[in-house]
């Protein structure tokens, strides 16, 4: 589960290298307790300072060749924050839009 940036840009870094693959999505929509509890998947709906640092490893380690795409739930609990997050993401011009 992607929760580290450092391991998370080395992983960008590989797919670069060997594969044809044209975008990286970042899955945020992942509720698993057990994904969760390590920080990652839905859990970084909430961090937000976590999240910008990965975003900013990952683009930094492809300096812009791949692009990245951020998969998110509607919120956490009941009450929708996703667009809030969105535009969040957005300022940090770093993710491609869908």
């Amino acid at each position: 589960a992607g929760r580290d940036g450092p391991t998370m840009a080395k992983a960008v870094e590989l797919l670069e290298r060997e594969t044809d693959a044209d975008f990286v999505d970042l899955n945020l929509g992942c509720p698993i307790d057990f994904i969760c509890k390590q920080g990652a998947g839905s859990a970084l709906l909430n961090k937000h300072g976590r999240l910008e640092a990965i975003v900013r490893e990952i683009t930094s380690s492809s300096k812009g060749r791949m692009p990245i795409g951020i998969k998110v739930r509607t919120g956490w609990s009941e009450k929708p924050t996703s667009h809030t997050l969105t535009a969040l993401v957005q300022s940090w011009k770093h993710t491609m839009p869908y």
